[in-house]
C-alpha cells in the first residue's frame, strides 16, 4: 500500500506519481542494482583468490585493508593498544608445524620510517 505523502495544513496533498516512480525504477536504481551485484560478485572472487590461492586468512586481509585506510596517528595508536592488549591477554603467536616447514624462527613486526605530518593526519 502506498504511503501517503506528508501534507502541510494549507497545502493540497500530492497524488502519487507511480508511472514516473516505476520508470526510475526500471532505468536508474535496477541498472545500479544489477552493477551492485556485478561488483560484489567480483569482490567475493578477490576475497576468494586471498584466501586460496594466496593462503592468506581473509579476516586477517580484511583487517589490514581497514588499517591501511587510517590515519598514520591511528595506526600507530591501534598497533600500540593492541600489541598492548595481546600482551594482557596472554595471547601471542605459538611456532607450529608450518612455521617450521616454512623455516620460520619467530614473528618480524616491520618497523618502519615515521611519517614527518603523522599528527596532522588526525
Amino acid at each position: 500500500m502506498a504511503r501517503a505523502p506528508k501534507q502541510n495544513d494549507n497545502e493540497k496533498m500530492a497524488e502519487p506519481d507511480f508511472e514516473a516512480a516505476a520508470k526510475l525504477l526500471k532505468s536508474a536504481i535496477s541498472n545500479s542494482n544489477d552493477a551492485k551485484q556485478k561488483a560484489l560478485g567480483d569482490l567475493s572472487a578477490s576475497w576468494k583468490r586471498i584466501e586460496d590461492n594466496f593462503h592468506v586468512n581473509k579476516k586477517a586481509a580484511k583487517d589490514i585493508l581497514k588499517i591501511t585506510a587510517m590515519s598514520g596517528g591511528s595506526q600507530q595508536d591501534y598497533w600500540r593498544s593492541f600489541f598492548g592488549m595481546m600482551r594482557a591477554m596472554g595471547l601471542g603467536i605459538t611456532s607450529d608445524l608450518v612455521d617450521k616447514m616454512q623455516g620460520i624462527d619467530g614473528v618480524i613486526v616491520p618497523i618502519i620510517e615515521a611519517d614527518d605530518d603523522l599528527d596532522e593526519d588526525e
